[in-house]
């Protein structure tokens, strides 16, 4: 015990000798701090790349799912956007029932021979005509709801007429024309190979007591105008205009279905479709047969009925072969059925596109992602009709999917000036330009 007090004392009277050790790997360290600091900028940076290449795509995704076919014709599914971009498409619309395609006199042919002459007026569709001023050897016709496409012939020493002219008066036409002295006018409305005539014959008035005028009084009617002739021995006593009589009769067979086609018309017009639907199946097969199927497939189409509206075009285009609005409606609802390579396919029987049908085959190729076919034929349709809007939409979005996203861009802000959206397909486009614009920025 004694030897460890003695040890202690030693320890504690000694001096005390403490000489720090060097480390080198602690004295590097202030030579490691900036390379500390170039790590902390590279995670930052890299942080920032990774936010950056996320926004986009979470923008792409606040875009609307599916515009609702229930408010619009046209569907939007999946937006694309820069990273990955999916399928997407702007149907065309079907044509509107209260909005037929405008008839027009589209061809004139003057026909003589020893004892008659004949205007022949080739149109699109039948005619509504009636008389609007009856004179001396004057006639005007009026026909109603069509647009001339020709200009009236030059008339020079014609032993039939004195003067014809084609005058516009707003959505008809007026046809007026002088006849020669005694001169039998006879009108008629007739189908010959498919295409529609309207003629006004000349005639000699036949040599007696009386001549005989016939002419178109209503869309329905024929007036007979029977005019004596003067008797020389009493000419002053003559008052020809008090002896004019004019005997009104029906003179065309279908005229109440003319009427009932009308009237079909103003059902639809004012929300009455089930009535509608059964005037017009009661025309099938009737004089007003075609007319009546083109309506009742756009009704049905409006209604988005596609069964019925599918069976109705394929029988139509069974009795009409070739007929291209029977086409074109089969091929929209093929396409409805999302039988897109079968409504190409039935296209392409159609010679000559019109806007509609462009329309239709860009819609389609959209669906299958051949987006350079689908943009081809937006531009197409638009330029055969550059106010449709729904159309520049969806060239906007194969133009998307072409990574054109300029081209995009400009093409939805063409729709949005138009302003002929309905609100959900108005907010996907204002999106669209938005999310592209800072993309492109």
């Amino acid at each position: 015990m004694s030897v460890i007090n003695n040890v202690l004392k030693d320890l504690e009277t000694r001096k005390s000798g403490f000489a720090p050790i060097e480390i080198p790997a602690l004295d590097g360290r202030a030579d490691r701090k900036p390379a500390w600091k170039l790590a902390v900028l590279t995670s930052l940076g890299v942080l920032a790349l990774a936010a950056a290449g996320w926004y986009y795509p979470q923008q792409a995704q606040r875009s609307p799912s599916i515009v609702d076919e229930a408010d619009t014709d046209t569907a939007v599914a999946g937006a694309p956007s820069v990273a990955e971009v999916t399928t997407a498409v702007v149907e065309p619309e079907p044509a509107a029932v209260d909005a037929p395609a405008r008839n027009q006199i589209i061809g004139l042919q003057m026909r003589e021979s020893g004892d008659e002459m004949r205007l022949e007026f080739a149109l699109r569709d039948k005619v509504v005509a009636y008389v609007t001023e009856r004179g001396e050897g004057l006639f005007a016709y009026r026909l109603h709801d069509v647009e001339n496409r020709i200009a009236e012939p030059l008339l020079r020493d014609n032993r039939w007429l004195r003067s014809l002219s084609l005058e516009t008066a707003g959505d008809n036409v007026d046809i007026r024309f002088t006849t020669a002295a005694d001169i039998l006018v006879h009108t008629r409305q007739t189908r010959i190979d498919g295409e529609q005539i309207w003629s006004i014959s000349f005639k000699p008035a036949a040599v007696g007591p009386a001549a005989e005028v016939v002419s178109a009084a209503t869309p329905a009617e024929t007036v007979e105008v029977t005019a004596p002739a003067t008797e020389a021995a009493e000419p002053e006593a003559v008052d020809r205009a008090a002896q004019v009589r004019v005997d009104i009769r029906t003179t065309l067979p279908n005229a109440s279905e003319i009427n009932k086609l009308k009237y079909a018309v103003e059902l639809i017009n004012s929300g009455r479709h089930a009535d509608a639907e059964k005037l017009l199946l009661g025309l099938l097969h009737g004089s007003e047969d075609y007319s009546a199927r083109t309506r009742l497939l756009a009704l049905y189409g409006r209604q988005k009925r596609t069964d019925r509206q599918s069976r109705l075009a394929q029988a139509s285009l069974a009795k009409y072969p070739g007929d291209e609005v029977f086409l074109t409606e089969y091929a929209r609802t093929l396409y409805r059925a999302k039988a897109y390579r079968a409504a190409l396919e039935l296209l392409g029987d159609i010679p000559s596109f019109n806007a509609d049908q462009h329309s239709l085959a860009a819609a389609s190729h959209q669906r299958l992602d051949h987006h350079e076919r689908a943009i081809e034929h937006y531009l197409r349709a638009l330029t055969l009709d550059a106010g449709n809007a729904k159309n520049w939409v969806g060239l906007g979005i194969s133009q998307e999917h072409a990574a054109a996203l300029e081209d995009a861009l400009q093409s939805y802000r063409n729709a949005a000036r138009l302003g002929q959206l309905n609100a959900r397909l108005q907010a996907f486009v204002e999106q669209r330009s938005e999310t592209l614009q800072q993309v492109i920025d």
